[in-house]
C-alpha cells in the first residue's frame, strides 16, 4: 500500500481550529449540547440515554438507528445502510473494497483530499476540474473523455466542498446514464445534502436512482453533530456492504454506542434540527453578502448554492495564503487557503479561500474580520479622494493654520467638498506635542458634516486623533505605492510614534513587506515600536542612526513633527524613494532640501501646499525646484502606467495633509456608522 501524503486539511486545522479566536472556515453547522439535543426528543429519549448499555455495539450499527437512517431516503431500507465511524472511513473503506491496483478512478476536482489521495494510493485517477469560470458546473463531456476500459469508480460531491455548487438534475440524469452505460459505480459524498439557503436546489440521494450507486452521509455537516462520529453509506448491493462491513473490522470495529443512540434522537427530530441550521444559513450568508459589498476591491464572491461552505476569491494586495497566515496570526481570523485543495490531478484556482458561514457567531468573527480590512477600506477611499483633487473635483479654500510656541502645538482648519455631493466637511485639527506628559494624545480634533442643500449638521465626529491618523497612514500607503518597489524591500520608518506605528503597519501589509527598520530619536520608544512589530509579525529591528536605516532602506517613511531636516541627502542611497508626511504646517522641516536635486520623480499631495509649507517649500527657497516641476500623488495614482524613477536618482513624496483627505475618511466613517447603526 502507498504511503499516503500528510492531510493538508487537518494538518492546517491543526495548528490552528483550536487556537483561533473567530473559526470562519468550519465546515458544519452549529451544534448542540447533549441536553439540548435530549430536550428535543422525549422524555423515554432522556431516560434511554441515561440507561445506555456501554459495550460493544453492532458493527452495520444498532437496528434502531439503521431504521432511522433508512427513514432519510425513498428507496432504502436498513439492510442497505453501513455505519461508520464519521464519513472519512466511509471514503476510505469504498475506496478500497471497489478498487484494485489495475483499475482507474475518476474524482472532480477540487475536492475535499481524501477523495483524491485515497483511490490514488491504490490505482491510477483521472481529475475532473470543477471551474469558476463556468460557475463550478460539472460538464459531462469531460466525464465521458476521461473514461477508459478499466475505469471502475466515479466520485461526485455536491453539495460541493469548498464552492458550495449544486448541479442540476439533468446533469445528474446524464452523469448516472453514463456510469450505467459503462458499469461504473458512482460514489456520491451528500455530507451536505439538505442545507442550504434554496431547498429546491437539493438533489435526490444517488443510492435511490442508481442500482451502482452508493451515498455517503453522515452526523457532522447539515446536522451540526460531528462530535458524534457516525456516518454511513448506503447502497443496494448488499454484497458490497459485507465487504465494506468485513474491512471495518480491522478498523474502527463498531461505532461507540452513545453517540449512536443519539444520533438516532437526531434523526427522529431531523425536521427541527435542519430547519434551525438552515435559518442560521440564510441569516449568515445576508451577512456575507453585505460583508463582501464593502470590499469590492478585495474580494469576487457569488452565493453558493447549498451546505454551508464558499468559496470566494482574492483579488487583494498579495497573494492568498499570505493573506490568510496574517490573518489568523494578526487578528485571530482563521479562513482555508486554497492550497488546502491544491489537486495532483491538474491545476485549482490559487486566488480563492473558504470561509465558513453555519455557526453562529459568524457576526462576531466578521466584526474581526472587518477590523484588519478596515485599513483597505481607509486606503481605498482616501485613494479616489486623491484622485479627484488631482481632478480638480474638490470645493476647497485654502486651510487656516495656528501655531503655539508655549506649550508647543498646532491647529489645522480645513473645509471642502466633491462637486455635486450632497454634502460638505469642516474639520478642526490640533497636535499639541508635550501632550503625553499630561496624559493626553498628541492629536485631537472635530469633524463636522453638512448637508450641502440646506447647510444642517449632519454629523459631529470627534476626532480624538484617530480619524486624522487612519487618513495620514493611508496616504503613506498609496505614497509608498507610487515608488513602485521590488519584492523583498525593506521598509525604514523614521519616528516611534503613533503614527509610526500605523505608517510601518498599513504600508507593510499594502506593499507585502514583511522587514521593517524603525529610527527615532528615544531609543527607548523605537524598541518598544520593534517589540510590537516583531509580536505582530513583521521582521522588524530598531536601527541607532539615520545613516544605518538609509544604508538598509530603500523605501523610507518620515512621520516626525520635527523642525528641521531629519534624512541627509548623503546618508540616501540611489533607487530610494522617501515619504515625508510631517511637515504639515510651517516651521516644520524632515527632508534635506539637497534631496529635492537628486530626485528624478516629486510626488505632492497638493502644489500649493507643499510650497507654502512642506518639505517641497525649502527647496524652492534655496531655488532647487519649482512647484511646477512635480506631480500631484493623485495624477499618479490615476494613471496605469506609473512614472519610472530614472536609474540611479531618487523618488520623493512630500504630503502636507490635503481637506479631500478628511472628506473621505468623515464620509466613510458616516457610512460605517449607519450602516452599524442599521
Amino acid at each position: 500500500m502507498s504511503v499516503m501524503p500528510d492531510f493538508r486539511l487537518e494538518t492546517y486545522f491543526s495548528k490552528w481550529e483550536f487556537k483561533a479566536r473567530y473559526h470562519m472556515t468550519a465546515s458544519d453547522a452549529q451544534s448542540l449540547t447533549v441536553r439540548e439535543l435530549l430536550d428535543l426528543g422525549s422524555p423515554e429519549d432522556a431516560a434511554g440515554f441515561d440507561a445506555q448499555w456501554l459495550g460493544y455495539t453492532e458493527t452495520f450499527g444498532a437496528p434502531a438507528l439503521l431504521a432511522e437512517i433508512a427513514a432519510t431516503y425513498d428507496e432504502m431500507q436498513s439492510a442497505n445502510i453501513l455505519c461508520f465511524a464519521g464519513a472519512e472511513e466511509g471514503i476510505y473503506i469504498a475506496n478500497h473494497v471497489l478498487l484494485s491496483a489495475g483499475d482507474h478512478a475518476i474524482v472532480v476536482t477540487p475536492n475535499y483530499q481524501a477523495a483524491e489521495t485515497v483511490p490514488l494510493a491504490i490505482c491510477e485517477v483521472t481529475g475532473v476540474p470543477l471551474e469558476p469560470e463556468t460557475g463550478w458546473s460539472l460538464d459531462i463531456d469531460r466525464v465521458a473523455a476521461a473514461i477508459r476500459p478499466n475505469t471502475r469508480l466515479m466520485s461526485i460531491n455536491f453539495p460541493h466542498n469548498p464552492t458550495g455548487r449544486i448541479i442540476d438534475r439533468n446533469t445528474l440524469d446524464d452523469l448516472i446514464a453514463l456510469c450505467r452505460k459503462h458499469g461504473i459505480w458512482l460514489f456520491s459524498d451528500e455530507v451536505y445534502r439538505l442545507l442550504g439557503p434554496y431547498p429546491d436546489r437539493q438533489l435526490p440521494q444517488v443510492a435511490d436512482l442508481y442500482e451502482r450507486g452508493l451515498s455517503l452521509n453522515v452526523m457532522s455537516k447539515a446536522y451540526g453533530l460531528p462530535g458524534l462520529r457516525i456516518g454511513w453509506l448506503a447502497t443496494t448491493d448488499r454484497e458490497v456492504l459485507l465487504r465494506m462491513e468485513r474491512m471495518k473490522h480491522y478498523l474502527s470495529i463498531c461505532n461507540s454506542a452513545p453517540s449512536e443512540y443519539l444520533a438516532g434522537v437526531a434523526l427522529r427530530n431531523r425536521d427541527t434540527i435542519l430547519a434551525r441550521n438552515n435559518r442560521l444559513v440564510r441569516d449568515n450568508l445576508a451577512l456575507l453578502d453585505d460583508f463582501f459589498t464593502d470590499f469590492p476591491d478585495l474580494f469576487e464572491w457569488s452565493r453558493p448554492d447549498g451546505g454551508c461552505v464558499a468559496y470566494p476569491r482574492y483579488i487583494g494586495p498579495g497573494d492568498v495564503e499570505n493573506f490568510a497566515a496574517e490573518l489568523v496570526a494578526e487578528a485571530g481570523v482563521l479562513l482555508l487557503p486554497s492550497s488546502i485543495y491544491h489537486s495532483d490531478l491538474g491545476s485549482t484556482p490559487i486566488d480563492r479561500f473558504r470561509i465558513g458561514f453555519g455557526r453562529a457567531n459568524l457576526a462576531e468573527g466578521l466584526t474581526a474580520f472587518r477590523e484588519v480590512l478596515r485599513p483597505n477600506m481607509v486606503i481605498d477611499a482616501v485613494r479616489d479622494a486623491f484622485i479627484g483633487h488631482a481632478r480638480g473635483e474638490i470645493m476647497s479654500p485654502l486651510p487656516i493654520q495656528m501655531l503655539f510656541d508655549n506649550p508647543k502645538g498646532d491647529c489645522h482648519i480645513k473645509a471642502g467638498m466633491f462637486s455635486g455631493s450632497d454634502r460638505f466637511v469642516a474639520k478642526v485639527a490640533t497636535g499639541f506635542y508635550d501632550n503625553p506628559g499630561r496624559g493626553l494624545p498628541v492629536n485631537d480634533g472635530l469633524v463636522l458634516v453638512f448637508d450641502s442643500n440646506t447647510g444642517r449638521p449632519q454629523a459631529l465626529l470627534r476626532d480624538e486623533g484617530w480619524l486624522t491618523s487612519w487618513r495620514t497612514a493611508a496616504a503613506g500607503a498609496l505614497a509608498a505605492e507610487v515608488g513602485n518597489m521590488p519584492k523583498g524591500t525593506i521598509l525604514g520608518i523614521v519616528g516611534s510614534g503613533h503614527q509610526a506605528r500605523l505608517q510601518a503597519e498599513w504600508t507593510a501589509v499594502h506593499a507585502g513587506i514583511r522587514s521593517i527598520r524603525i529610527f527615532g530619536r528615544s531609543s527607548e520608544k523605537a524598541d518598544r515600536l520593534t517589540a510590537e512589530l516583531v509580536h505582530a509579525g513583521f521582521d522588524a529591528a530598531t536601527v541607532r542612526s539615520i545613516e544605518q536605516l538609509c544604508a538598509e532602506s530603500r523605501l523610507i517613511i518620515s512621520c516626525t513633527p520635527a523642525s528641521q531636516s531629519v534624512i541627509p541627502a548623503s546618508a540616501v542611497q540611489p533607487g530610494t524613494h522617501i515619504v515625508a508626511l510631517g511637515a504639515d504646517s510651517l516651521g516644520k522641516q524632515e527632508l534635506d532640501a539637497n534631496l529635492f536635486a537628486r530626485a528624478g520623480q516629486i510626488f505632492v499631495d497638493s502644489r500649493e501646499q507643499c510650497a507654502s509649507h512642506g518639505d517641497l517649500r525649502h527647496a524652492i527657497d534655496k531655488g532647487i525646484i519649482t512647484k511646477e516641476q512635480t506631480m500631484l500623488l493623485g495624477e499618479a495614482l490615476a494613471s496605469r502606467s506609473r512614472p519610472i524613477r530614472p536609474a540611479g536618482l531618487i523618488s520623493l513624496v512630500d504630503l502636507t495633509g490635503i481637506v479631500a483627505q478628511d472628506i473621505a475618511i468623515a464620509t466613510l466613517a458616516l457610512t460605517e456608522t449607519r450602516s452599524r447603526q442599521s
